[in-house]
């Protein structure tokens, strides 16, 4: 709140602005032009996207792996990661895309790793047997 504040370069990767709705940003990188969807997660947000399914080159899936230890707003009782992993394989599994790529993006890699000390992550997801961050890590990617 200091009136002299600015915020630093990591601020500014830092900061979060959630998603509402479906954004669409067009932009172009040599010399072709793109077309991006960024559709919110949230489950009120995802019957909006019934009207995207046409003429989808790829899916960017990014999915946010520090969330392991948080519920949804929406319920309060349902795991973030565990629902973004449905999400997911419900995508994966939608006829409409079976000639699409997908591409998963394990997100908030940093914030993970910083919570794994606090927030052990056998605590959350009961399978999990490993000891290290990179054990963490493997697990986690092996559930996408």
């Amino acid at each position: 709140n200091a009136q002299d504040y600015a915020p630093t370069p990591t601020d500014l990767i830092m900061s979060y602005i959630p998603t509402i709705g479906v954004q669409n940003v067009i932009f172009t990188a040599n010399n072709k032009t793109f077309q991006l969807f960024d559709m919110g997660g949230q489950k009120m947000d995802r019957r909006k996207w019934a009207d995207m399914y046409d003429g989808i080159d790829a899916i960017l899936f990014c999915l946010a792996i520090s969330e392991y230890d948080q519920v949804l707003s929406e319920d309060m009782k349902t795991n973030r990661l565990e629902d973004s992993m449905d999400l997911l394989d419900k995508i994966a599994h939608e006829s409409k895309f079976e000639s699409i790529p997908i591409f998963v993006f394990l997100n908030e890699i940093d914030v993970f790793t910083n919570k794994l000390a606090v927030f052990p992550l056998q605590d959350f997801l009961p399978d999990y047997d490993g000891k290290s961050t990179e054990d963490a890590l493997n697990f986690v990617e092996g559930m996408a």
